[in-house]
């Protein structure tokens, strides 16, 4: 499930980008549903809320990092749903921004909410935001103690585990 949700959260989010790229100019802002939400259409070098700009090689070696984290801890720990939904689309908001910055050197944002002036942002970085909170609610939902996302583990015919 987490490469296939990866997968397509990565589809959604070039798509989108290559609308706004062959759609718009840079700097136009087009209004959807104002005064409160916009299209606006900046490249942005750095990360979120333009912290580190021009920061490319680092961004991409951070999100190469992520990317590894989530193989990593899919494979070892074979999580839950709501674990593994977190880990796809923490997965495939950060391929989505490689992408951009790999081909393009910049990543394309373009969702603007004017009323609070929050930084212009993208599809990957929302799916990076709900992954994120997906994997905090299970943290502080979980039972530790007990055996959610846990790595599966066999018995046989006496009961006897085989970890």
């Amino acid at each position: 499930m987490v490469y296939v949700v990866a997968v397509i959260v990565w589809v959604i989010d070039q798509g989108l980008k290559w609308l706004v790229r062959t759609h718009m100019v840079q700097g136009q802002m087009i209004p959807v549903l104002p005064p409160a939400f916009y299209f606006d259409y900046i490249r942005n070098p750095g990360a979120a809320f333009g912290m580190l700009p021009n920061a490319r090689w680092l961004l991409i070696l951070v999100a190469l990092v992520v990317i590894g984290a989530v193989i990593y801890v899919r494979q070892k720990w074979r999580p839950g749903p709501l674990v593994q939904m977190g880990l796809a689309l923490v997965m495939g908001g950060a391929i989505g921004n490689l992408t951009d910055r790999v081909v393009w050197g910049t990543v394309i944002d373009y969702v603007y909410f004017k009323p609070i002036n929050f930084p212009v942002f993208n599809f990957s970085d929302v799916c990076i935001d709900v992954g994120v909170a997906l994997l905090l609610i299970w943290a502080f939902t979980s039972d530790r103690k007990g055996r959610k996302n846990t790595p599966t583990e066999t018995r046989d015919a006496t009961g006897e585990t085989d970890q």
